[in-house]
């Protein structure tokens, strides 16, 4: 499977029950926007959110660590509730790079 499909392969396989479609969603804090009410107000038919800011490293002041593996590893499970191929739908109009 490709890292990044089309919107058609997305429609064609949207039912494959071993595919979950997971928002993670994020915003400069300048932007003064709420990536969860975006996601609440419109997303992807059986979406689930997966909130950044919620798994991030709190023991550190800097901004958006990850976490150690195993609490990944436990948000994640909580999050996705079983194993599966995650997508993530990307949004263009973001003003700084994001990893991949």
């Amino acid at each position: 499977m490709d890292a990044l499909v089309t919107t058609d392969w997305l429609a064609a396989h949207l039912r494959d029950p071993d595919l979950r479609v997971v928002d993670g969603t994020w915003h400069m804090p300048q932007l003064k926007r709420d990536p969860r009410a975006e996601f609440a107000q419109a997303h992807i038919p059986g979406a689930v959110f997966f909130d950044i800011d919620a798994i991030a490293d709190h023991a550190t002041t800097l901004p958006h660590m990850l976490p150690s593996a195993q609490a990944f590893k436990i948000l994640a499970r909580v999050t996705l509730k079983r194993s599966f191929y995650t997508q993530s739908a990307a949004q263009t109009n973001i003003p700084a790079g994001c990893p991949t």
